[in-house]
């Protein structure tokens, strides 16, 4: 069923192929038969592509170095996707499910992340400047070196988060909930 969505996501998007670690012959097979068996779209451009509810997440999911800037991906299954290194500049992610996902080095600077599922993720070196992250439920996600300038944490949940080598001082803190189940207030 997912290698489905992937194929119908791909065809009436008019993916562009990738540069790196994508095989044509798995793009006109997908095109072909309806579907691709541990079909790698890593690098592939899905720039502004509308992909709202669809479940196209699991672990055997590759969109690493994808380009999905401005994509709407609001309310789509992305947990456990690798997504790293990824171009998720101004998509939209509100209430997505990420959890689990590898978005190590993303670029998600301008993200809509309002209520997106994060728990456990992998956000290090990841760059969320100027993300809307009101409400999103980071709870154990690693933010080990995130860039957080101009992000908006309000209503985040951070419990049990790694937040080393981040300056919270330059993101909105308003009714979020830190490590050690501390609230923190700055920025109401």
């Amino acid at each position: 069923m997912k290698r489905l969505l992937i194929a119908a996501l791909l065809l009436a998007s008019g993916v562009s192929p990738p540069a790196l670690g994508y095989d044509p012959d798995r793009l006109s097979m997908l095109q072909s038969v309806g579907h691709c068996p541990d079909c790698d779209l890593s690098g592939v451009n899905l720039a502004g592509v509308n992909l709202t509810t669809h479940v196209i997440g699991g672990d055997d999911v590759d969109l690493s170095r994808a380009n999905l800037s401005g994509a709407n991906l609001s309310r789509t299954n992305l947990g456990q996707a690798n997504l790293s290194g990824a171009n998720l500049r101004e998509a939209n992610l509100s209430k997505a499910e990420l959890g689990l996902a590898n978005l190590e080095q993303a670029d998600l600077s301008a993200a809509d992340l309002t209520g997106t599922v994060l728990a456990g993720a992998n956000l290090a070196q990841a760059n969320l400047s100027g993300a809307n992250l009101t409400g999103a439920n980071l709870r154990g996600a690693n933010l080990t070196g995130a860039q957080l300038a101009g992000a908006n944490l309000t209503d985040a949940n951070l419990i049990n988060a790694n937040l080393s080598g981040l300056d919270l001082s330059i993101a909105r803190l308003c009714r979020t909930m830190l490590p050690g189940n501390y609230r923190e207030n700055r920025g109401c």
